[in-house]
């Protein structure tokens, strides 16, 4: 007797321990502390079911009757709570929710303890007790057995809907949890109902230890072990256990009575022998068990050493890089089973990350990940394959907060490239790659199996991987090469003919412009000069008129000739600029004043908006940029026939923006790309002003590039007005050319061949 007590003791403290190591294990997570209260709970209730099946009288038994099915709906409860909530660290219920399942397990407790349960005892006391069910049990059955049905129910859902060690996990608890009730359904229920023996109810607390040791150690999770074989060696001490309680069962039900009658043997000794014999029948089935299983595991082993030659054979016969990607995917397809496979290799540019090559069927093929990547950080400091499993369980045990939030990071490195495996290869102690795999196709956990081969194979794909990179870079760079050399060689034909064309024509132009135009209008402009000054005698008044006209002709071609000859000498690279600091808003504003009157002759509204605060200087020619200041200006009161002229410079940032807005005619969007080029005039303005050259805007432009500024026009359309800006970099900033320095304009022959 105290042999049997001492045995059931013995399993309630194991089982407490068991919590306890849980919950130390992780204090904060919610699985761990339902555990602990579950079998903080069974050992109250194998405490009291001693004292019910020890009892000497009808009062006592009663009594402890009603405690043991009383606490045994809390158990009922925990065990609902603790299959919804494995394996999370809280539970899926909001705060009214359990204040709600707690009250009604305290008052289905209240009940059990009540005489609703059981109205009193038809016969017996302790174990041979047989109490009277009342109307209370309705109570017992809705809170306890439903909660029993509604955790096996959801047991069942999670091994269909939980991947990775989580699947594993809950099969290996199902094993456990139906272990349990299968030994409860054989010595507890069928006995009780079908053969009228209650010998087994008192050692039910052993009947739990199966399922306390399969979810103990399913939320411990040690992959060091390999979970897998660890499930394989528990399946089978399992149902080990079975047999030893189906023997030992068998053993007390049928032999005991039998010889305890006949031998006059106390049934107690005969119980204790019949134990033993149970031990030695059932250690021939644990041998048996055994090498089943060690069969199939060793013979997976065996499996992967051949497939690790077969790859490495395989990879060392190619080159190519298709071929060689092809084969890494393969193997890691049809060894370890990898539903997605992605393989990134080390970009060509540095600091470039990792670039995918094209796998099929992978989340993350058009993902590049860069060099800064946690999860590459991690690879290349750990150097072996990285489980996203295992990152997980590393995150529940680190307590150090820093290298909480580092593994967090690789964490969502892996949710961000959908992958289950991070295996980094490694040439010459340098990161070259990383090899991604999705799930495995049977939805099962990557294990230490896996990671050994992984681990053994990595070198050899990574040489075998670098090789057929470095092969492709330089058959690319090689054809690439050449069609550079064929396309400069081309170029450099063309641009030689047509800078021969250029030069000549520009020799051309510049002796007639220099010789016989610029000097007879140089002539020319000074004599009607002297003739309008009186020089040679008052003109007649019915001449005057002509002589303006002759003087103003005289003007416009000079102007001509000035520009084409800037036109010759920025395609020649012999304009030079001198530069200078210059107040852009001061010489806008002179500008302006000197402009003045042709705007009063055409009744319109020439307005310079002063700048409200102070404006850095720039550094430009000062001739130069006040020639495309005035052109704009001068440009915006001729083809604006009413309204008003605003000239503004403003600052922003590094750039001073010289702007001149009208309300003349305005430009059609395809007309805006025309006026930058020579000899062109859009909008008709040739019929508006017959004067004009066709090359301020042209040689604005040439001058304005060369100060490392932009020209620009916008326009809503014809009759709408127009903007013409001009910005310059401010002194001092990254772009400003800088002070007293001599700069050349100049623009190649191939660009001022098309501009032309």
């Amino acid at each position: 007797m105290m042999l049997a007590v001492g045995i059931r003791v013995g399993a309630l403290i194991i089982s407490l321990m068991l919590g306890a190591l849980a919950y130390r294990r992780n204090a904060h997570s919610a699985t761990h502390i339902l555990l602990l209260m579950l079998t903080l709970f069974i050992l109250i209730w194998g405490v009291v079911n001693e004292f019910a099946f020890n009892a000497t009288t009808a009062e006592a038994s009663l009594f402890w009757i009603r405690a043991v099915m009383a606490f045994a709906v809390p158990q009922s409860v925990i065990f609902f709570l603790l299959m919804y909530t494995f394996p999370r660290s809280t539970i899926p219920f909001s705060r009214p929710m359990l204040a709600a399942i707690t009250l009604i397990t305290g008052a289905a407790m209240a009940v059990a303890l009540s005489p609703f349960l059981f109205t009193g005892i038809r016969e017996g006391i302790g174990q041979a007790a047989q109490p009277i069910a009342g109307p209370g049990m309705i109570v017992f059955v809705a809170t306890a057995v439903v909660s029993i049905v509604l955790g096996l129910i959801t047991l069942v859902k999670k091994n269909f809907t939980l991947r990775g060690v989580e699947k594993l996990q809950a099969r290996y608890l199902l094993v456990g949890t139906s272990i349990m009730f299968a030994l409860i359904l054989g010595l507890v229920l069928f006995p009780v109902m079908v053969l009228k023996n209650n010998s087994f109810v008192q050692h039910s607390a052993l009947y739990t230890l199966p399922f306390v040791f399969a979810i103990a150690y399913a939320i411990a999770k040690h992959r060091m072990m390999d979970i897998r074989v660890a499930v394989a060696r528990s399946l089978s001490f399992s149902i080990l256990l079975a047999v030893f309680f189906a023997l030992y069962a068998a053993i007390l039900i049928f032999a005991v009575p039998v010889v305890s009658a006949q031998l006059e043997i106390p049934s107690e000794f005969l119980a204790a022998a019949g134990a033993l014999l149970a031990v030695l029948l059932a250690r021939y089935v644990q041998d048996t068990l055994r090498r089943v299983t060690d069969r199939y595991l060793f013979q997976q082993e065996a499996d992967l050493r051949v497939a690790l030659v077969t790859a490495g054979r395989r990879l060392s016969q190619s080159i190519d890089i298709t071929d060689v990607t092809g084969i890494v995917e393969q193997t890691m397809q049809t060894v370890v089973r990898a539903q997605t496979v992605t393989i990134f290799l080390k970009g060509e540019e540095e600091g470039s990350g990792f670039v995918p090559q094209r796998m099929p069927d992978a989340k993350s093929t058009y993902t590049k990940v860069p060099i800064d990547n946690a999860l590459v950080i991690h690879a290349r400091h750990t150097g072996v394959a990285i489980i996203r499993d295992e990152v997980t369980q590393q995150i529940e045990e680190e307590t150090r907060e820093a290298h909480r939030a580092e593994l967090g990071k690789v964490m969502e490195a892996f949710e961000w490239l959908d992958v289950q495996v991070a295996l980094p290869l490694f040439v010459d102690q340098g990161l070259t790659g990383l090899i991604l795999l999705g799930e495995k196709k049977s939805g099962d956990p990557y294990l230490q199996a896996d990671a050994q081969f992984l681990s053994a194979f990595a070198p050899q794909a990574a040489t075998a991987l670098e090789n057929a990179r470095l092969y492709k870079e330089s058959l690319e760079f090689t054809q690439k090469l050449k069609e550079e050399v064929e396309r400069a060689t081309h170029e450099l034909e063309v641009a030689n003919v047509q800078l021969k064309n250029l030069d000549k024509a520009k020799s051309e132009f510049l002796s007639i412009a220099s010789h016989q135009l610029y000097t007879p209008l140089t002539a020319i402009r000074g004599y009607l000069s002297m003739m309008l000054e009186g020089d040679f005698g008052e003109v007649p008044e019915q001449q005057q008129p002509i002589v303006d006209i002759l003087d103003k002709s005289a003007v416009r071609l000079i102007e001509l000739i000035n520009n084409l000859l800037d036109v010759s000498r920025i395609e020649s690279g012999r304009l030079e600029l001198n530069l200078e600091a210059v107040d852009l808003g001061a010489m806008a504003k002179e500008l302006v004043q000197d402009l003045m009157p042709n705007a009063m002759n055409k009744d319109l509204d020439l307005e310079f908006q002063k700048p409200i605060q102070p404006q850095r200087p720039v550094i430009a020619d000062r001739q130069r940029i006040r020639q495309v200041m005035l052109n704009m200006i001068d440009n915006a009161i001729k083809y604006t026939d009413t309204g008003r002229v605003d000239v503004s410079v403003t600052q922003d940032g590094d750039q001073l923006e010289f702007a001149v807005r009208d309300t003349g005619k305005g430009l059609a969007p395809n007309e805006i790309n025309k006026l930058f080029t020579k000899f062109t005039r859009v909008g008709g303005a040739s019929k508006y002003h017959t004067e004009g050259t066709g090359l301020g805007l042209y040689v604005a432009q040439q001058i304005v590039r060369e100060h490392h500024g932009e020209v620009a026009v916008r326009s809503d359309g014809r009759s709408k007005g127009s903007v013409f800006s001009m910005s310059l970099p401010v002194q001092e900033s990254p772009r400003s050319l800088q002070l007293g320095d001599k700069a050349t304009v100049v623009i190649k022959a191939a660009e001022a061949v098309s501009a032309s």
